[in-house]
């Protein structure tokens, strides 16, 4: 099966995975002059903020690459998130100290935070989404990794500058997944987010605010004229003005 980022009402894919990361890292190309001594400022000086955002990037989506993602049946609606920031932990923890991976897997995990609490916490009343919650999530969802060859990808050519092997290797932690080792990682996200406090929390929003741009714009630019929903109120601020956007052309 086609690694989709994107499909219609009819389960048709519009827009392949590695066609939306190499948007969004045009998009970032355009952007990132804007925020890098931010973000260093924020992550630490001798921190790769590029690598760092390229990588959340190529792996925020991993939980679309999965039959869940299709299925999206029962009771607790499936998250890609959830899968997007364990695939982000797997692929920072070797390159960074523990503190910034966990900001960006953070991150990564919150990047549909509406969403996310509207499904979980709202459905129950809560403030928060609770660890048990999350695991009957993991536990009823389909895990089957449905995407037959990621480097077949039309745009696997394009996108793979940006990249040294972490494309293979997202292909590799995905093809041999565990949902145990998913849950107890993010419940080790959450936990480090409940412990380090307000100040770790804000490092998670300055990157938040940039992955939710860019990945919004993306969207919009790959699939605006395909589906009405396409656009969010934060592409089309960025798009109108709100960010230095301006040329790229994804396709």
């Amino acid at each position: 099966m086609t690694c989709c980022a994107y499909y219609d009402k009819n389960n048709n894919c519009v827009e392949t995975y590695l066609q939306h990361i190499y948007c969004m890292n045009l998009v970032w190309d355009k952007i990132k002059k804007y925020y890098m001594k931010n973000l260093a400022r924020v992550l630490g000086k001798n921190v790769d903020v590029d690598r760092l955002m390229r990588i959340a990037f190529l792996a925020h989506d991993a939980g679309k690459l999965l039959q869940a993602y299709l299925n999206k049946r029962g009771s607790f609606q499936y998250r890609h998130e959830i899968v997007g920031a364990y695939v982000n932990k797997e692929l920072t923890k070797a390159i960074n100290n523990d503190y910034v991976s966990n900001v960006i897997a953070t991150a990564v995990l919150l990047h549909h935070e509406g969403i996310i609490l509207s499904a979980y916490a709202g459905k129950y009343n809560e403030r928060i989404i609770p660890l048990s919650t999350i695991k009957k999530v993991i536990e009823i969802s389909d895990f089957t990794y449905i995407c037959n060859d990621l480097m077949q990808d039309p745009y696997y050519e394009k996108v793979k500058k940006y990249y040294t092997d972490e494309i293979n290797l997202m292909d590799s932690i995905m093809r041999k997944i565990d949902k145990n080792r998913v849950y107890d990682t993010i419940k080790d996200i959450i936990s480090f987010t409940i412990v380090e406090g307000l100040k770790f929390r804000n490092k998670v929003a300055s990157v938040l605010h940039l992955l939710s741009v860019v990945d919004s714009v993306s969207a919009t630019l790959d699939r605006g004229n395909n589906e009405e929903d396409a656009g969010t109120q934060i592409s089309r601020l960025a798009l109108n003005g709100a960010e230095l956007i301006k040329g790229v052309k994804c396709k």
